[in-house]
């Protein structure tokens, strides 16, 4: 049976084919690597492994503390309750959380949380302006 990613290289070349995400059965493989839902996943795993906490939030009130809503748990090794908001700190002279519906990469333990790298560059992903 042939794989999804069979023609990801041009074998005569030994390039990516630029048209690979364009084939149908493609579609559906990444499609399906999406969460439960069949949906896009929302975080970067690779981000995630360095990280207890990984959050998708939306931004309340800016600040050294960013006030933001909890819209979801994705991945919580720390084990805390996390209530509807939290807190969320950065380093002095880094971006804090983007406005609107963020995905965040937290440090830290029990109720005091800050940015992943200290700053949203390292510590934010898959913005939208919900």
């Amino acid at each position: 049976m042939l794989s999804p990613f069979d023609d990801l290289i041009d074998y005569e070349t030994g390039k990516v084919n630029p048209n690979w995400r364009s084939n149908a059965s493609v579609q559906a493989y990444l499609k399906r690597r999406g969460d439960e839902r069949g949906g896009p996943r929302l975080y970067y795993e690779a981000r995630a492994q360095w990280v207890p906490v990984v959050l998708r939030v939306r931004l309340v009130q800016a600040g050294h503390d960013d006030l933001v809503d909890v819209l979801a748990v994705i991945q919580n090794r720390e084990g805390y309750e996390f209530g509807k908001q939290v807190r969320v700190a950065r380093r002095a002279g880094r971006s804090g959380v983007p406005p609107g519906v963020s995905t965040v990469y937290l440090e830290g333990e029990g109720s005091r949380w800050s940015l992943f790298g200290g700053g949203a560059e390292d510590g934010a992903s898959h913005h939208s302006a919900e």
